[in-house]
């Protein structure tokens, strides 16, 4: 039997739904926010796809996630709009090629006219390679730019509403605290919703049953997916959390599962090499049916995003 989850018998066949680029050099959009991956802080695409071959991945496509919401604290969101929002999707169009699209950072707080004006901006700039939008939403403990708990907001409900409205997904970053208040909201706004980061537990979660029923909750919103990534936050022994990754996967099945690299954060900020992430997710599923093992590592993230292949490097270097 042929395998469609392997090429050339040894490389993962692989759509990470979840990667970052970023530069941030020279007075560039991001200057003074991110790290500097091994002391350089442009970090493009041949970096991405390197790291992505040197640790056996066959890389078909992709979905680069904005780095910007986790910048620039004292920005109104108008002033993100206009700027770094649409500066970050500029330069990220720019570096991508074939097989990958965006998910954009939009401060939906703005409303429904700012938003639309947003909307109007990045379609110029990113055509149809933005799909969806994030603005992370982690409240109490807060990201830096977030002061409030947004899904409270009605201007920030209503851009949300007009986002939807143009046929994108959004991505939700957040806290397990939050995640009852995130099924009621997407319950009444029945639009792609990916939960980033498997909700962001901390290990103490993992064994609250309280994590389990709210994520199932909200696993039963027909529209919602999971990305399951930055495991490196829990523990940098990624395998022993094989029971629990299982778990989710049974929650929200594979159909609406993913697996992500979150690379480059996981490897420089948090401890644990891409090699090491992508070995730990093959072992975790490894008696799985390939059918189940394809939606994870490719399908489910083809599907939601859209996600078209590129090619294949025909000689790919270990």
């Amino acid at each position: 039997t042929v395998s469609v989850l392997y090429w050339r018998g040894k490389m993962l066949q692989f759509v990470d739904p979840h990667f970052h680029i970023f530069d941030v050099t020279q007075g560039a959009y991001l200057e003074g926010c991110l790290f500097k991956p091994d002391g350089d802080g442009t970090y493009g695409r041949e970096r991405y796809e390197k790291a992505m071959r040197e640790a056996g991945v066959g890389l078909l496509g992709g979905v680069f996630v904005e780095c910007a919401s986790v910048c620039y604290p004292g920005k109104s969101g108008e002033v993100m709009n206009k700027g770094t929002c649409l500066e970050e999707v500029a330069w990220v169009r720019k570096e991508l090629g074939q097989g990958y699209v965006i998910v954009a950072n939009c401060c939906l707080e703005v409303g429904r006219e700012g938003v639309e004006e947003w909307i109007a901006a990045v379609k110029k700039i990113g055509g149809r390679s933005v799909r969806g939008v994030r603005e992370i939403l982690n409240y109490n403990p807060s990201y830096p730019r977030v002061g409030q708990e947004l899904m409270d907001d009605p201007s920030w409900v209503e851009g949300l509403q007009v986002i939807a409205e143009h046929g994108m997904s959004f991505d939700l970053q957040l806290n397990p605290h939050q995640l009852q208040k995130a099924y009621h909201l997407f319950k009444s706004h029945p639009m792609p919703v990916i939960l980033n980061h498997i909700g962001s537990p901390t290990p103490e979660h993992l064994t609250s049953p309280t994590y389990w029923s709210d994520l199932t909750q909200f696993a039963s919103l027909p529209h919602a997916y999971i990305k399951i990534s930055m495991l490196s936050k829990l523990t940098k022994d990624l395998p022993t959390l094989k029971p629990h990754i299982l778990r989710i996967i049974s929650i929200f099945t594979p159909q609406r599962s993913m697996f992500a690299s979150n690379h480059p954060v996981d490897q420089y900020e948090l401890g644990v090499s891409l090699a090491d992430t992508i070995s730990a997710y093959k072992i975790i599923v490894q008696d799985l049916p390939e059918v189940d093992r394809v939606r994870l590592f490719r399908g489910t993230a083809e599907e939601v995003y859209g996600v078209a292949e590129r090619k294949l490097d025909p000689q790919p270097q270990p």
